[in-house]
Parts: structure tokens; sequence; C-alpha cells
């Protein structure tokens, strides 16, 4: 699964952390809010940046998963 990582004003949110709930597996979002992780269908992404509210989205079908993050 990859993606982007953007704030409400469509800036990167470099620095944020993706995990897969309940696993130990994640990653750190890039210079230009970019992440990769390997995840299949059914799991379960957990989506962190300081004072921002988490978001969890479940994995379908698509390869591609852009997240906006929300104060």
């Amino acid at each position: 699964i990859m993606g982007k990582v953007l704030n409400a004003k469509g800036e990167a949110m470099t620095g944020a952390a993706i995990f897969i709930k309940g696993t130990a597996t994640g990653t750190i979002a890039d210079m230009e809010g970019n992440y990769r992780i390997a995840a299949k269908p059914g799991d379960v992404l957990t989506f962190h940046f300081k004072r921002f509210k988490t978001q969890e989205i479940t994995v379908g079908l698509s390869s591609t998963i852009n997240v906006t993050l929300s104060k």
C-alpha cells in the first residue's frame, strides 16, 4: 500500500506515523508526505501525527490510500 498524508490545507504531513493496527509494522511519511507499507486487504491502517486526530482506514482492493488528517 502506498499513499500520501496531508493536512486540511493540502500540506504534506512529514513524519506522520502509519501502522498496521495490532502489530508493530509501521512506517513514517517522507518529506512530501508519501508512505509505503506492506499491508493486505482487511488490515486496518492507523495514521498518527501529534495534535491531529488519529485516523483508521481498512485496506481494501486499492493499492493507494491517501489520507487528510484534521485537528
